[in-house]
């Protein structure tokens, strides 16, 4: 499933790039307390449910994984 992967990829490079940014902005200030909301986003968006949703086409094509 070659189209799943990219779509897979790209929020958790955003993950990433959050993250990144989190390390230079630093632990106070409201801009912190937004990376951390963001990435709180992020992450949940990331989570085991979005992967189980790219996986159903995966599971559907092949019924013994």
């Amino acid at each position: 499933m070659c189209w799943v992967e990219p779509k897979i990829r790209a929020p958790e490079d955003q993950l990433k790039r959050f993250l990144t940014r989190r390390e230079t902005v630093g632990d106070s200030g409201c801009e912190a307390e937004e990376m951390e909301r963001d990435m709180a986003r992020q992450a949940r968006f990331v989570s085991d449910e979005f992967h189980d949703f790219a996986d159903r086409p995966r599971r559907a094509a092949d019924p013994h994984l």
